[in-house]
């Protein structure tokens, strides 16, 4: 008994904004019976984290040093029901039983950086729901977003530049070596911005007895 449903739905279910964008959504909350509380409130934030390890030594001892930062790019939080609410919940001490709908807009910075998740850190904007109930376990929720910061290649001169490589390799049996297997690899460009398609052109030459079962080109960051 109690919270059935209570989600963060986003509006045409758009997850990737710009800058300088209202993000668009609302509060979904099914309650099997009428339930007191507080407030419903929203928190919209934007923060930047890194963290890793370096292992020192002094001597014979050896120990690990953690280095950590955060940046918080926005941080805001708004009532929607009851206490510091505005319009007709503003005095509401007890949501009804069934689903009710709380709808919500808020406008990003205009400037922030790409949303990014790292081995040793994160770019993140998250929407964190809770309802307030005094003297009780506060349900809370929350859902992610996409942040794309948009970027004018034209002003990058080297993205243009169409990059080759190629590199061969020999297949060694006992004492018998074979013909090298070459590969020539070339992409339309060098700078993309998030969302664009990479365009690789590929071409392998196999001087071996061997047969070739497999090719496969992979994106590493």
């Amino acid at each position: 008994m109690g919270v059935k449903n209570f989600t963060v739905q986003f509006h045409d279910n758009k997850v990737i904004y710009s800058p300088g964008q209202p993000v668009n959504g609302s509060i979904l909350i099914e309650l099997e019976e009428p339930m007191r509380m507080k407030a419903v409130k929203i928190k919209f934030s934007g923060k930047a984290q890194v963290s890793w390890t370096e292992t020192r030594s002094t001597g014979k001892t050896t120990y690990t040093v953690r280095y950590s930062s955060c940046e918080q790019y926005f941080k805001e939080e708004v009532s929607v029901y009851g206490e510091g609410s505005v319009g007709a919940f503003a005095n509401s001490e007890e949501l009804p039983a069934g689903q009710s709908v709380f709808p919500f807009q808020f406008f990003l910075p205009p400037t922030l950086p790409s949303s990014f998740e790292g081995a040793h850190g994160h770019v993140r904007y998250l929407i964190h729901a809770s309802i307030d109930r005094p003297w009780h376990f506060d349900p809370k929720t929350k859902a992610a977003f996409t942040v794309l910061d948009s970027y004018d290649l034209n002003l990058e001169t080297d993205a243009r530049i169409s990059p080759t490589a190629e590199d061969s390799k020999t297949i060694c049996c006992w004492c018998c070596a074979s013909n090298p297997i070459t590969a020539v690899v070339r992409a339309d460009r060098t700078g993309y911005v998030p969302g664009e398609f990479i365009t690789i052109n590929a071409t392998a030459e196999n001087g071996s007895t061997r047969k070739l079962k497999l090719t496969r080109a992979s994106v590493v960051q």
